[in-house]
């Protein structure tokens, strides 16, 4: 069982108790911690099945929109220079890696979010992306090959 498992179930289970004991979301919310979209949610399924249905529930989230096989072929794009992949650049930027990003799987981020797919490469205990990859440098570009050259 995940950490964040062991902290959302106990949590969710004390919000439904307090749900069917009559008191409102907003209140469940503020003495649980818990968001008051995820009281609603719990709301609902309870009023859908009972404490058994919540209890069921698991967590839940987003899906990632980038999948194992996204970030290993990213990695493996990384490694390459952006010319190998039609653009002008010499060095990867974060704006060199959102358009191939957007590209090759129709999907754009925000800078912010680049960074935390850097990040993601470069962090093999993410289980999202098992593959070291690139580290960003002083000057604002990405030099994989010269960070990693394990991985050239």
């Amino acid at each position: 069982m995940s950490e964040e498992m062991g902290k959302t179930a106990p949590r969710r289970m004390r919000a439904g108790h307090m749900l069917l004991a009559g008191k409102p979301p907003e209140e469940v919310a503020r003495e649980t911690g818990a968001a008051l979209q995820s009281v609603r949610v719990y709301e609902r399924v309870l009023n859908d099945g009972g404490i058994e249905a919540l209890s069921a529930m698991g967590n839940r989230g987003r899906l990632p929109k980038l999948n194992n096989s996204a970030y290993a072929w990213l990695n493996r794009a990384l490694l390459e220079t952006p010319n190998a992949h039609g653009f002008a650049a010499k060095n990867w930027t974060q704006k060199t890696l959102s358009d191939l990003i957007a590209r090759e799987f129709g999907i754009r981020f925000s800078k912010s979010h680049v960074s935390r797919i850097l990040r993601a490469l470069r962090t093999p205990e993410k289980t999202h992306a098992p593959l070291p990859a690139a580290r960003r440098i002083e000057s604002g570009t990405l030099n994989w090959k010269r960070n990693y050259p394990d991985q050239a």
